[in-house]
């Protein structure tokens, strides 16, 4: 659920939340098979890049998803970028497949926007 009340912490757990279930739901819709025997998302968002920005907050999630197909094990990079304020909420993708030498989200290059929160007042602002 977005959260009500938008700060730093609350704005990082909700990204965390959404990026795990987001990537978990992108792997079975993309390459899921019946030989998909395990898999799991873990996220975290990078509290040094989480940054106040206008009325919102940008927060830089990464993370791994590990699964299982057949035998083998196979851990992948996840990353996302969020925008998140009390009307609006996005997410993006950047090419690198880590936010390590990321400094600031604001330097970063954002693909595949998705609006993921919008609430009625949006329009009125």
């Amino acid at each position: 659920m977005y959260p009500e009340l938008l700060r730093a912490t609350s704005a990082e757990r909700y990204a965390v939340k959404y990026e795990e279930a987001y990537q978990y739901n992108s792997h079975l819709t993309t390459e899921g098979t019946q030989d998909t025997r395990q898999l799991s998302v873990d996220a975290d968002a990078s509290d040094s890049l989480t940054e106040a920005i206008g009325d919102g907050f940008l927060v830089g999630i990464d993370g791994e998803l590990s699964v299982m197909q057949g035998e083998m094990i196979e851990d992948n990079p996840v990353v996302g970028v969020y925008y998140l304020t009390p009307h609006v909420g996005l997410r993006g993708d950047i090419p690198e497949p880590t936010l390590y030498d990321v400094e600031q989200l604001r330097s970063v290059t954002v693909k595949n926007r998705q609006t993921i929160y919008c609430d009625e007042t949006a329009d009125n602002q």
